[in-house]
């Protein structure tokens, strides 16, 4: 292929180009630009800045109505370090994002997801009939922030056991039961003694387990005293997930 110098150094005929005149070199004051069918596509300034879509780039790398992809294929390890004052900021790399050099897998932040989930109730018996079931969530990493709302009828008397259908999987948790925080209830009877309801997460599986306690007193099933309606529960935690 012919290199010409002959052009009329602007970006529809660079200074510097092959058989393709709109393809070449672009040289200006203390810069030059790569053109590509009569356009600049990267430009390289007196500051060193280089603009990708930019001609007037601000930055050291500058990228203008377009996408940077960095792929680092099948093997693990780093894929971008950020660095300020001379010293690793952040970092994402295969496991994900890790902070101020940390190597740990187990310090990675791996994912982040905002979403609604439909509680559901299990009881001991009756006709169960859901009035609400609203619930939203937010999972950073492997914790699960939620909130959750039921209103509920049933035809007769029955314990409480468990609200189901939690947006994750619980884990990490086997035989430590941490729970929840209930917010307002209504219309649940809370056994002889009781006077908090709570529960605890379930390991392993999608539910929360509904218990009652009090001052001096061991934890009971909360119970429906009779067939009613517009029961209500509602409440909000955090949980891990495996």
């Amino acid at each position: 292929m012919t290199i010409r110098i002959d052009g009329t150094n602007t970006a529809a005929n660079p200074g510097i180009t092959g058989a393709d005149a709109d393809t070449g070199l672009q040289f200006g004051t203390d810069e030059v630009s790569i053109v590509t069918g009569g356009t600049d596509r990267v430009t390289v300034d007196s500051s060193g800045n280089v603009g990708i879509g930019n001609s007037t780039p601000a930055h050291k790398l500058d990228i203008d109505n377009g996408q940077a992809r960095i792929n680092r294929g099948n093997s693990a390890g780093d894929i971008l370090i950020l660095r300020g004052q001379n010293s690793e900021q952040a970092k994402f790399d295969t496991d994900g994002l890790k902070f101020n050099g940390d190597t740990a897998a187990a310090n990675a932040l791996d994912d982040y997801e905002e979403g609604t989930w439909t509680p559901d109730i299990n009881l001991s018996g009756g006709t169960n009939t859901v009035n609400t079931a609203w619930g939203k969530y937010t999972k950073i990493g492997n914790i699960v922030y939620l909130w959750f709302r039921m209103v509920f009828n049933n035809t007769t008397t029955a314990s409480i056991y468990e609200l189901q259908n939690l947006p994750f999987v619980v884990g990490g948790m086997s035989s430590q039961f941490p729970g929840p925080s209930i917010s307002n209830f209504y219309k649940i009877n809370l056994g002889s003694g009781g006077t908090v309801l709570g529960g605890y997460w379930k390991n392993g599986v999608n539910e929360l387990r509904f218990h009652s306690c009090g001052n001096n007193t061991q934890q009971n099933t909360p119970s429906i005293g009779q067939a009613n309606s517009n029961i209500e529960i509602r409440g909000q935690g955090y949980y891990s997930v495996s």
